[in-house]
């Protein structure tokens, strides 16, 4: 749907699937009308990792796929509560956001 993206697992990887995280290059966008219908999200990670204070003496160099991907990614709720109703209403309110154009 529209600019919406999902990480997937490599193959032979066992994924702990400890985050759910999307990416859209309108993702403050989607975040904003995601908070407007009461859904929470976060941005793990949102600084590259050549980017940390700590590690900026390894890379002197810039990463901008590293960059795009840290200004595009979205964490959805997820955990071992979350009811399948409300996992419903959150995928319905992203695709109406992209089947709007939002």
């Amino acid at each position: 749907v529209g600019d919406l993206n999902f990480f997937e697992s490599e193959q032979g990887a066992t994924p702990v699937h400890h985050l759910f995280v999307i990416r859209s290059a309108k993702r403050e966008e989607l975040r904003k009308y995601l908070a407007g219908r009461g859904i929470v999200t976060g941005i793990h990670y949102p600084v590259p990792l050549h980017l940390q204070p700590a590690l900026a003496e390894y890379s002197k160099r810039p990463l901008p796929h590293c960059e795009r991907l840290a200004s595009e990614i979205l964490s959805l709720p997820f955990y071992p509560e979350l009811e399948l109703t409300i996992a419903e209403r959150i995928a319905h309110e992203i695709r109406n956001f992209f089947q709007r154009g939002i």
